[in-house]
């Protein structure tokens, strides 16, 4: 029996963040934070669980971001430092949706692909890298867990050390997650020239439809407005 989900499709979020990327930079403070209060919406919605911290990490940027500007004003020191970090304060909607998306298991990203009809060799190849991205980041976890145990962790006053520490250990797990992915999906009969089913059913609903009509329509309008 198929389970429905009840979350975004994440070409939704996808077609939001592409969306967010060409406005936002014409957008002034106002319409900024609109769209910024639409991606945490979104984001509390989709993945409350990881609302709280994001939500803790997006308001020390804004302190930050405050008075980085009040300074700015007294010294032309902090004015170029500003002026840089401008360009990453007005990207946080865009990586709250981003946010959103890790949260998708290869399943649901792979049902995802089939409802719009992509071809089999690009579903299993987005599937694919998305699954590399998760493993690659649950190995980099237990490589610095690892490293804090035996007190190697702190090693960026001597690179040479720390390139033998992290990244020849990560060049060998990234061989052992290719080799291992490779098995998986043999095994699970990708190959085979049938008809796919998914226990995850991700289509385009309503919900969609309305999320992608609300961002366009509300940029628009704030553009409009001059925001």
């Amino acid at each position: 029996m198929k389970a429905t989900s009840a979350r975004l499709n994440p070409f939704t979020l996808a077609a939001i963040i592409v969306v967010q990327s060409f406005m936002i930079p014409l957008l002034g403070s106002w319409g900024f934070a609109g769209c910024l209060l639409f991606s945490v919406a979104l984001l509390l919605w989709q993945a409350p669980t990881r609302g709280p911290r994001l939500l803790a990490v997006v308001g020390l940027c804004a302190l930050l971001f405050g008075v980085l500007m009040g300074l700015s004003r007294i010294s032309m020191m902090f004015h170029s430092i500003t002026g840089m970090l401008v360009i990453l304060f007005r990207m946080l909607p865009m990586l709250v949706l981003a946010q959103i998306l890790t949260t998708y298991s290869a399943s649901e990203l792979l049902s995802a692909c089939r409802g719009v009809r992509l071809p089999q060799w690009l579903c299993v190849g987005l599937t694919v890298f998305w699954c590399y991205l998760s493993q690659m980041h649950a190995r980099v976890a237990a490589l610095r867990m690892a490293l804090k145990i035996r007190g190697l962790a702190r090693l960026f006053a001597h690179p040479l050390r720390y390139f033998e520490h992290h990244m020849v250990p990560l060049l060998f797990q990234s061989i052992d997650v290719s080799n291992t992915m490779t098995c998986s999906i043999i095994t699970k009969g990708i190959e085979y020239p049938c008809t796919k089913t998914n226990y995850r059913n991700v289509r385009f609903r309503m919900r969609d439809f309305a999320c992608v009509t609300l961002a366009c329509t509300s940029m628009g309008v704030l553009l409009w407005l001059g925001y």
